[in-house]
């Protein structure tokens, strides 16, 4: 007699992957600006309030502290939100030694396309006299402008909001969302459009290397030119491309030759890595 062996699928004690999207999302990215306003409420406040009046710390000092307490406090407000959806920051990711040989070309170049492109709108700059009474603390300026908004801004923009984006929606949405909060964060009509052409180049290199690290170090000396920039005579005294580059031609040249190597290096950098894309992060069970 033949017996018959029928099979039955057998259940796994193991639950299935389930995801959950990661912090934060398009609409958690704004209530990120919220918070950043309203910290420089209550702590920006208090703080300004006791260094000038109790401590008769200069204003030029005051600014500094203020800038990276609020920033501080911004990024421990965010893990704090962030809780079970916090996504892993990026650090080194696959940035290799030729792009940070290259990077300095590149931020010079792109700085030259984006400063044309803002000095059509004509924005007033509201904290030109903050930053010239700034540089004349000129250590004080560095460490401000170089070392701790760099680091501090690249963790929030890039490290949390950025990583958190991408994971939930496609990679231009995310970049751009990330640079358009990087530049309304700087509260400021002239920065805002630089600041967030900024953000689309830095977004764009954590995109395409998750490496942190590669886009501080982009920050770091897009600074540095701006400081040496304002503590220069003659160049702090002029106001756009053409006036620095003296004439028309030598700034159509100076222009055409800035695109150029812009798309070129994009176009390498681009090529010779991967993106890490359809990341999701695994809900708890």
């Amino acid at each position: 007699m033949e017996t018959i062996v029928t099979s039955t699928p057998i259940l796994s004690k193991v639950p299935p992957t389930v995801t959950r999207s990661a912090y934060p999302t398009i609409a958690q990215s704004w209530g990120v600006l919220g918070w950043f306003l309203l910290l420089s409420l209550l702590v920006g406040i208090p703080t300004y309030l006791v260094l000038d009046k109790l401590l008769h710390v200069g204003k030029q000092t005051n600014a500094a502290i203020l800038s990276v307490l609020i920033n501080v406090a911004l990024m421990l407000v965010l893990r704090r939100k962030a809780g079970r959806q916090w996504a892993r920051i990026q650090w080194k990711g696959q940035a290799k030694p030729w792009i940070y040989a290259a990077l300095p070309i590149l931020v010079i170049t792109y700085g030259i396309v984006a400063s044309t492109l803002v000095e059509l709108f004509h924005l007033p700059n509201w904290m030109e006299t903050t930053f010239r009474d700034l540089v004349k603390q000129p250590l004080l300026a560095l460490f401000l402008f170089c070392v701790s908004a760099p680091l501090l801004e690249e963790l929030i923009f890039r490290g949390v909001m950025l990583t958190g984006l991408l994971r939930n929606y496609r990679p231009w949405v995310a970049i751009s969302q990330s640079a358009l909060l990087f530049g309304l964060m700087h509260m400021n009509p002239a920065q805002i459009v630089g600041a967030g052409l900024i953000g689309l180049l830095f977004g764009w290199l954590y995109y395409r290397t998750r490496s942190l690290s590669l886009c501080i170090v982009a920050h770091m000396f897009n600074n540095l030119l701006a400081f040496l920039a304002m503590t220069d005579a003659k160049l702090s005294k002029r106001e756009t491309m053409r006036e620095i580059f003296g004439t028309d031609l030598l700034f159509g040249l100076a222009l055409l030759i800035s695109v150029l190597l812009v798309v070129l290096i994009v176009w390498q950098i681009h090529k010779r890595t991967q993106t890490y894309e359809g990341l999701s992060v695994p809900a708890a069970v």
